[in-house]
């Protein structure tokens, strides 16, 4: 069955979850109480009555369990948020948008179905940003989860990474840094895997 699978493989202590910077279900998973929603109760977090969804045992099913709870949750938020929604437009009006932004940085963060997303930005003015820099949750997962692999099965493997829950274009960037002329060139991850092929 899917539970006796699941059941003891990857396995994380919370203390390793915290001290790998593991963030969103798998963190909740290992018995730790964080959301970027409970933490900074932004747009209307903070007067929508709501659970979050933690579970102790640490393994691949409390992952899958996190986000089934996470699921059922969110439905019941969409009721109440349907129940007591004011009257009046639902949307902006894109009309009344700025087109032009002035000088200065920002930076924001949110609860992703996978975790914290983060955004900073920042303008020199005009109508485009200067710097656009994204962290998003599965990149962070995934690069600091390699120890979680470590005294198992190759057979558990793709068990473990499932429960994760890669977003793999979250991830498909990397830039190649040339020290001799200090240029540095974005390419994607299909690109290094071909580049790689024509090498071999």
């Amino acid at each position: 069955s899917i539970s006796s699978r699941l059941t003891e493989v990857g396995k994380l202590k919370s203390s390793e979850v915290l001290n790998n910077s593991l963030l969103g279900p798998i963190l909740r998973g290992s018995g730790i109480k964080s959301d970027v929603r409970l933490e900074d109760k932004y747009d209307a977090y903070g007067d929508i009555p709501w659970s979050i969804a933690v579970r102790s045992e640490g393994d691949s099913l409390a992952r899958m369990l996190v986000r089934w709870d996470e699921a059922i949750e969110s439905l019941e938020m969409c009721r109440y948020v349907l129940e007591h929604l004011p009257q009046g437009p639902a949307v902006v009006d894109e009309r009344k948008l700025p087109r032009t932004f002035p000088s200065g940085e920002s930076y924001a963060r949110v609860e992703a179905p996978r975790g914290e997303l983060i955004y900073y930005i920042a303008s020199i003015g005009g109508a485009n940003p200067y710097r656009v820099k994204i962290r998003t949750p599965s990149a962070t997962n995934i690069i600091n989860s390699g120890f979680s692999y470590i005294g198992h099965s190759i057979a558990d493997v793709p068990v473990i990474l499932v429960s994760y829950d890669p977003c793999i274009s979250c991830m498909e960037r990397a830039i190649i840094v040339d020290l001799k002329s200090k240029s540095e060139k974005k390419v994607s991850l299909k690109y290094l895997a071909r580049i790689n092929k024509v090498r071999a």
